[in-house]
């Protein structure tokens, strides 16, 4: 199946003091199938995080996140609202790990196959530095999706590895490997995806940048 994906996204991050910070967040995707056996959809996102370091080690705070996922063809969307606490630990130069977890509230205009509902959502990450330019970040995501595609919808569970290395000041790039367990919200299906995938990054000064994806 072949299929085209493009995400815009942004961020502003405001300090409170020289402890606490609050960021504000959104993006936009469209998901796109050039054959015809697939949904394409679309998402919007934005968010508001407040973070505060307690130590020079320890960092902690409160996340709100709205997603929506719409359907060009169906009738169909589903909205979530979840708030998060969040925890982040660097144990050592080389190690750290990020924890978020939280209530997920799901409404969609399916209300006869799925009432509102709320699940448990969050996050989980350690983070290694081989060297000063190059890490590697193992990730475990559970959350409502889209459905990838290949359903309206569903509940994912995500394990992704990464290996990520900066070339000099402006430049950088990754390469990532994904596996993901799906159970359809409005369905009696459940499926699993593999994806691979690399990226190249500039930055252009100190607030903005651009990428390449495959």
């Amino acid at each position: 199946t072949r299929r085209s994906s493009d995400l815009t996204a942004g961020s502003v991050t405001l300090n409170l003091t020289a402890r606490t910070t609050i960021t504000a967040m959104g993006s936009y995707g469209v998901l796109q199938f050039l054959d015809t056996d697939g949904y394409d959809s679309h998402q919007e996102m934005a968010g508001l995080t407040l973070d505060h370091r307690f130590s020079a080690r320890d960092t902690a705070g409160v996340k709100y996140t709205f997603t929506g996922f719409g359907y060009n063809d169906m009738p169909i969307t589903i909205n979530t609202n979840q708030v998060s606490l969040i925890y982040e630990r660097l144990w050592s130069r080389r190690w750290k790990t990020d924890f978020e977890i939280g209530p997920q509230w799901v409404e969609t205009t399916e209300i006869s196959s799925l009432p509102t509902h709320v699940y448990v959502a969050g996050s989980a990450s350690v983070t290694y530095n081989l060297a000063r330019v190059t890490s590697l970040d193992l990730r475990y995501i559970r959350g409502v999706s889209g459905g990838s595609g290949v359903v309206t919808g569903s509940r994912m569970d995500t394990v992704s590895l990464a290996a990520m290395h900066s070339f000099g000041r402006s430049w950088s790039g990754s390469v990532t490997g994904t596996y993901s367990r799906n159970t359809a919200l409005f369905q009696n299906q459940l499926f699993t995806t593999k994806s691979a995938g690399a990226q190249l990054t500039r930055k252009f000064g100190r607030d903005f940048s651009g990428y390449f994806s495959y």
